[in-house]
């Protein structure tokens, strides 16, 4: 599933509109971000999920062209941010769900 959405992603980096950028600045940093959010609340050792967070927010910054480019990263990280961490909830309700039956 990741194969064509990092392709969409790099394929979004190279056009010229803002928004389109800045998600495709947002997708990697985003699973950085969600990466280091899942080592701190399983495994919270500081040495291990910290650095991934660190890494996810430093992706747009890093990789953006220009101060426009970087602030459509930020803002659409943190969509993307939220939109994963709904889906991770979402998929540890239902297991919870399945897990009592």
């Amino acid at each position: 599933m990741g194969g064509p959405l990092f392709g969409l992603a790099g394929r979004w980096g190279r056009d010229e509109r803002q928004p389109r950028r800045g998600l495709a600045l947002a997708l990697p940093g985003g699973v950085f971000l969600a990466e280091g959010v899942y080592s701190l609340m399983f495994n919270p050792h500081l040495s291990v999920g910290w650095p991934l967070v660190g890494a996810g927010l430093l992706i747009p910054l890093l990789v953006g062209r220009s101060n426009r480019d970087r602030l459509w990263g930020l803002a659409a990280l943190l969509a993307v941010a939220a939109l994963g961490g709904a889906a991770f909830a979402v998929l540890l309700w239902v297991n919870a769900v399945v897990s009592g039956f």
